[in-house]
């Protein structure tokens, strides 16, 4: 007997890097509330994850990768 094996949709989008608007640091300040510890939402040898809301007007949720590059390494993490 064989098996159908179906695979799933990613449950994520997809960004055109052609469509993805240019993102200041003091937007991304503004968006994780100063990168605060209450928007951390994972942290690793090479870098940090917050979230935050990007443009509050349309409720753009973003996570934001912070590489520690005072660590060997962290440039490969992108």
């Amino acid at each position: 007997m064989l098996g159908v094996s179906r695979k799933k949709e990613p449950s994520f989008t997809i960004v055109n890097k052609r469509t993805t608007p240019k993102v200041s640091y003091n937007q991304l300040l503004k968006a994780t509330n100063g990168f605060s510890e209450s928007n951390l939402i994972g942290t690793g040898g090479y870098s940090s994850v917050y979230k935050g809301i990007l443009f509050e007007d349309n409720d753009t949720f973003v996570a934001i990768k912070v590489l520690h590059l005072q660590n060997r390494g962290a440039r490969k993490a992108l």
